[in-house]
């Protein structure tokens, strides 16, 4: 029952996210809209919040159903640490700042290399800064620290929290289990603690915690350690674009989605901009024959398309002699890595 529980959300993922994605789009075009009232941009800003909360509710799900099942591939290779701590605080400062709490990272710029996956890593430790953050009442600290233990790098992030009663520590780690924050104003699933476990674990790694009611609690991670002469850099997928089109305005724009909301959608956002042009076909045949005629100066095309998908479109589109230099962006909420391998292989 629970494989194929896992089954059905991973295969139903796009399925779940394509709504959502829509909710967000909305919502941000009416607090773009100048013209709207401050009590509908007001509601609009609780649409989008309330959007982007359960799109992370449904990630959190279909990441650990991801692992459950053996679909996540991890890319180990070595890391500054200090890095992946710059990015997180980038994002953690906001938080930390509407709750007036301090964030201490130290010095990372020393041996603090790891052997571990860069994005995943930085999930985990961005989720437990988060918590920190999340749990910790106002005027309050979290702090990061690194050092070596042995061949190990140990990451603490204590904070001044309430704390984690013993109880509840031997609970921590179970799925869906807030331990008795149900009922709070802080969001959350129970899930994130769950998902950077067992990531840690695929990392050859673990995850301590220390907790003190009334202090507050430390998260220990403990990854290998490597050298800096090991360490190489992501390198993302890109692909060069021959063009001498350097003019941002008469851009004409080329979507394929058979989903008229998200048509509707593009449509909106491309049209914040003067002078471009926007039009769309809801399946990939009638998409290309439309391509083949207007040349556009960008395609857009959603990956999940009926008949041929769009996978194959791209593919056709990269094999023909008077299209191949046009971008062609795929737009999908199918985000699986093997999905987006397949993309990148046909042209995207």
């Amino acid at each position: 029952a629970n494989t194929a529980k896992s089954e059905f959300l991973a295969s139903m993922s796009h399925e779940l996210r394509t709504p959502l994605n829509a909710i967000i789009g909305f919502s941000q075009l009416a607090k773009l809209d100048n013209n709207n009232a401050a009590q509908q941009k007001a509601n609009a800003q609780e649409i989008n919040k309330a959007g982007k909360h359960l799109l992370s509710l449904i990630n959190d799900v279909l990441d650990l159903t991801s692992i459950e099942i053996g679909r996540v591939r991890l890319n180990i290779q070595s890391i500054k640490f200090a890095n992946i701590i710059n990015e997180c605080y980038q994002l953690i400062q906001s938080l930390a700042a509407k709750k007036n709490i301090k964030l201490n990272f130290s010095n990372f710029q020393c041996v603090c290399w790891v052997k571990a996956d860069y994005l995943r890593l930085k999930q985990i430790i961005l989720n437990i800064i988060s918590n920190a953050v999340k749990y910790t009442p106002e005027s309050g600290s979290v702090e990061i620290s690194c050092h070596i233990r042995n061949n190990n790098v140990v990451i603490q992030i204590s904070d001044t929290g309430a704390g984690i009663s013993e109880e509840n520590l031997t609970h921590l780690f179970e799925p869906f289990n807030r331990l008795g924050m149900e009922n709070s104003n802080i969001q959350g699933t129970g899930i994130g603690l769950v998902i950077s476990k067992k990531l840690i674990d695929m990392m050859s790694g673990e995850i301590q915690v220390q907790s003190v009611i009334g202090k507050g609690s430390t998260f220990s991670i403990i990854l290998p350690k490597s050298v800096k002469e090991d360490v190489y850099m992501i390198k993302e997928d890109t692909i060069k674009i021959k063009s001498d089109k350097k003019q941002t305005k008469n851009i004409s724009v080329f979507y394929v989605e058979d989903n008229i909301a998200n048509v509707t959608l593009m449509k909106n956002i491309i049209q914040l901009q003067d002078d471009w042009k926007f039009r769309y076909a809801e399946t990939a045949e009638q998409g290309l024959e439309m391509i083949k005629q207007d040349h556009p100066d960008i395609v857009l095309m959603d990956i999940n398309l009926p008949g041929m998908d769009g996978v194959e479109a791209c593919r056709i589109i990269k094999n023909d002699a008077q299209l191949y230099d046009i971008p062609v962006i795929a737009v999908s909420a199918d985000v699986i890595k093997s999905n987006i391998d397949n993309a990148m292989q046909a042209g995207f």
